[in-house]
């Protein structure tokens, strides 16, 4: 279904969201029918705010690395995994 538009500082391009029917993995995390988002000129699905808002999200530019850190009661680190 059309969504909103995805501005960039140069340019604003035509998006589409929908419903993965079925499990999505990112390391050991596991997300049921999750949200995708297609934006023109762009070949994959991305993800976006409705899964990563669930993280404490790290990203190791020098070791090319995404860690993913999910919050517990006990702790604000939580347990992480490096995904990517």
């Amino acid at each position: 279904m059309p969504a909103k538009p995805d501005k960039r500082v140069d340019r604003v391009l035509q998006a589409r969201e929908g419903q993965l029917k079925g499990t999505a993995k990112i390391g050991r995390f596991t997300f049921e029918n999750p949200a995708i988002r297609f934006v023109q000129d762009t070949s994959q699905g991305l993800i976006g705010w409705e899964i990563l808002r669930r993280f404490a999200v790290t990203f190791d530019s020098k070791n090319h690395r995404l860690r993913l850190a999910e919050p517990t009661e006990k702790t604000t680190r939580g347990e992480s995994e490096n995904v990517l």
